[in-house]
C-alpha cells in the first residue's frame, strides 16, 4: 500500500486493492432503492436476492420485487447505505461498488491529491 497514506491492518487484500485502485472512477451519489431479483430455495430453505441489472431479463424461476434492493454497503467499514432513517443516505459508487462518506474520504481522496 501507498507510503504513509491510511490504511487498516484488517483490511481483506480486495479492499488493499480497492483503495489503491486508480481506474475506478467515485462520484458522490444519494443511494435510492432499485427492483431485486429473489430466488426461493425450497420450502423451509429461505431465499436469496441480489439487484436487478438494468435492461435485465430475469430467469422465469425469479420473483421481482419492486425497490427490494434497499441498501449497499460500504465496501471499506461495512456500514449500510440506504434511503431508510437511521443510515447514510448517500456515498460514493463506480457503479460497481459503494463507499461511506467517512471512508472515502478518509481512505480516497488523500489517494486521489498524489
Amino acid at each position: 500500500m501507498s507510503g504513509n497514506l491510511p490504511t487498516e491492518h484488517w483490511w481483506t487484500p480486495q479492499q488493499g486493492q480497492l483503495v489503491e485502485d486508480r481506474t475506478r472512477t467515485w462520484h458522490r451519489a444519494d443511494f435510492a432503492p432499485s427492483d431485486m431479483v429473489l430466488f426461493r430455495r425450497g420450502e423451509g430453505q429461505g431465499s436469496v436476492g441480489r439487484r436487478l441489472s438494468p435492461g435485465e431479463v430475469p430467469p422465469s424461476d425469479a420473483e421481482i420485487v419492486q425497490g427490494g434492493w434497499d441498501h449497499e454497503h460500504c465496501e471499506l467499514c461495512w456500514i449500510e447505505i440506504s434511503a431508510a432513517g437511521g443510515n447514510p443516505s448517500a456515498g460514493y459508487t463506480d457503479g460497481k461498488g459503494w463507499l461511506c462518506t467517512a471512508c472515502f474520504d478518509q481512505y480516497i481522496a488523500p489517494r486521489l491529491r498524489r
